[in-house]
């Protein structure tokens, strides 16, 4: 390369960087202005495979790449300049980590003879992720021979597919200046850099793992012949189908977590969080002699609690991370495997055993642990018909208006969750009665027919309590329901579910509160570019309710961690040219939905509620729940 400039070979290194991502499978790069990291920027513009992003926040830009990600199911890549640029991916890079997603962070970087010596813009970059990233610090470019960056890309190309499925890759690439060509430069490289391709690299870091044989539980017929529960976690939708099947084929019921999509199925046990709350339901549950949960992250606490509070020597945990899941210690038996495949070839051993065939020639007595979550399924339901706020739960109807029967009942924090999902649902359940929808979106390009994300802190508790299908098994199509659950973070929501939502444009509805919300209000420059239909939903009850569900003392509940602030959002939306609204009712709330999804703008939605409000309903409930008796 020493017929090249400086400049040139800085542009010639980042076009071959940039080939390499599109030969890995890359279909979205989010760049962040920079003048370090010009080169690969204007290399990645330049990228006929690759679709360009930009945003001018590297937090947001990070968490962005994420929703990208997560709707891809591919990697994504993110360009950002030297200096705090890099730092502040971190939180986006940890969040990705603990998910396993596919992020490529290319950092520019200045070279090592302008780091720690006082030079502007220049912080020492390597291992600025620690263990939360794979790195690969590379020279510059005019350090390079032609033999020395063939060997390094040849590399790469061999070693990023397997790092990318255990989750996010950082490729730190210092440049000397100069960082842009001149006119004679660009012209002189037209041709090489135009004829440079490295599509050798394979097109395997979407996997998830591996593939590897699937080693069968001992005695498993034996196993599967007792009464037994099946916990389902955070899982893929693919995942949960196969996990659904199998729950069918063994009769057991399900104690779907939100995140598991498996909520549809008429074998999933309704307000399990609610009802787990009583000590005879736990008892009564605990008649399960084998357990298998699917996938980690449970939400419930109270699930949590009941699994740890009920050991059994039965107990196990099949996922696929990379790393232990049981942080319970509750002594479960840990399987890391395809979720799927581990599914399917335990299923297709009891599709063939005495059992199984008298399961579907009806000889067998009802489950009793089914038994007993059908039970206190029907109590839950009652305690909601007769809580406070009863009138006030919607009741939607399967129509292509989507109108609630109760049309004029105030909103709360709970009843707004709960109507938001069953909207998702009822979008979900027209559009897979649609047969050219159901040929053209969900089988020819693989995409739900609406994205549900579900923020942290109180939105996620409140629909893991409240969210049921309202007439389960009428269809194998839910929402996809998309959470930022590996490190629990109030950060970049919004940034993510405009990154999922891009992905296809796909109908998108995000619930959050107003002060994850203020934690991400850059990315409203993000929502405000976006062009499809989606529906930020703003959960306002004035500050950090979640506190109020925990043992803060008084004196300094509000000031030290609810932290209320005074904003008002309907300007702030203005500002930015994004449509807002503020309903009362659920048929506002309804409505709102409805006119967003049906059009190809984006709009914010907020409810406000009176603070602690929605902490009083649930702890009414809890309570009530607590009090009730198999003899009342």
């Amino acid at each position: 390369m020493s017929q090249y400039s400086t400049a040139q070979r800085n542009h010639l290194w980042a076009s071959d960087l940039i080939n390499l991502l599109s030969g890995l499978g890359v279909e979205h790069l989010v760049a962040c202005s920079g003048s370090r990291s010009a080169p690969l920027a204007i290399q990645a513009e330049q990228q006929s495979t690759i679709k360009l992003h930009t945003h001018i926040d590297e937090r947001g830009a990070g968490f962005y790449a994420l929703g990208l990600a997560k709707a891809s199911q591919a990697p994504v890549a993110v360009i950002v300049t030297s200096g705090s640029a890099v730092a502040n991916l971190l939180p986006a890079v940890v969040e990705a980590h603990q998910t396993q997603q596919p992020l490529i962070l290319l950092t520019a970087d200045r070279p090592a003879e302008l780091i720690n010596c006082g030079a502007n813009q220049a912080i020492d970059q390597t291992e600025i992720f620690g263990s939360f990233a794979s790195a690969h610090h590379l020279p510059p470019p005019d350090e390079l021979t032609t033999e020395k960056q063939a060997t390094l890309l040849n590399e790469l190309a061999e070693q990023l597919p397997k790092q990318l499925s255990l989750g996010p890759v950082h490729l730190n690439i210092p440049f000397r200046e100069p960082l842009y060509l001149s006119r004679e430069e660009q012209k002189d490289l037209d041709q090489s850099v135009g004829k440079k391709s490295h599509s050798s690299a394979s097109k395997t870091a979407s996997k998830a793992l591996c593939e590897t044989a699937v080693s069968l539980l001992p005695n498993w017929p034996s196993q599967a012949s007792k009464p037994g529960i099946i916990i389902a976690g955070a899982l893929q939708p693919d995942e949960a189908i196969a996990v659904v099947a199998f729950a069918r084929q063994l009769g057991w019921p399900i104690l779907a977590d939100l995140q598991s999509h498996c909520r549809h199925s008429e074998l999933a046990a309704s307000h399990f969080d609610l009802w787990l709350a009583n000590t005879e339901a736990q008892q009564a549950l605990a008649k399960a002699e084998v357990r298998l949960q699917f996938g980690a992250r449970l939400t419930s606490k109270r699930l949590l609690n009941w699994l740890s509070e009920y050991p059994i020597s039965s107990d196990y945990l099949i996922h696929s991370a990379p790393h232990p899941m049981d942080f319970q210690r509750r002594g479960a038996i840990e399987v890391t495997a395809g979720i799927s495949e581990w599914a399917t070839s335990h299923g297709e051993i009891q599709r063939g055993s005495e059992l199984n065939r008298e399961k579907l020639s009806g000889k067998n007595a009802q489950h009793p642990v089914q038994a007993t979550v059908e039970a206190w399924e029907i109590r839950a339901k009652s305690l909601f018909a007769k809580s406070s706020f009863a009138n006030s739960l919607p009741t939607p109807k399967p129509t292509p208006e989507l109108k609630p029967e109760n049309q004029s009942s105030a909103l709360t924090e709970l009843t707004s969750c709960a109507l938001v999902y069953q909207f998702a649902c009822e979008t979900t359940k027209l559009a897979a009665n649609d047969e050219a929808n159901r040929e053209t979106n969900h089988e020819e390009h693989g995409e739900p027919p609406i994205h549900l994300m579900v923020g942290n802190s109180m939105p996620i508790r409140l629909m893991e309590m409240l969210a049921t299908p309202n007439d389960k098994n009428t269809s194998s199509f839910t929402p996809n329901i998309v959470t930022n659950r590996g490190a629990s973070g109030i950060d970049g929501l919004l940034a993510t579910a405009v990154g999922v939502a891009t992905h296809k444009s796909t109908p998108t509805i995000l619930l959050l509160g107003d002060m994850s919300l203020l934690h991400d209000l850059n990315s409203l420059t993000l929502l405000a570019r976006h062009r499809g239909p989606m529906a930020v939903v703003v959960l306002n009850n004035g500050g950090g309710n979640i506190f109020k569900m925990l043992p803060v003392p008084k004196r300094q509940s509000t000031a030290l961690f609810e932290q209320p602030v005074a904003f008002e959002l309907a300007p702030i939306c203005h500002g930015f040219g994004l449509t807002y609204c503020q309903p009362s009712t659920s048929e506002q709330l309804f409505s709102a939905l409805s006119e967003t999804m049906q059009g190809d703008q984006p709009r914010v939605i907020e409810v406000i509620t009176p603070s602690g409000e929605g902490v009083e309903q649930m702890k009414q409930l809890i309570k009530d729940i607590q009090e009730l008796t198999t003899h009342v």
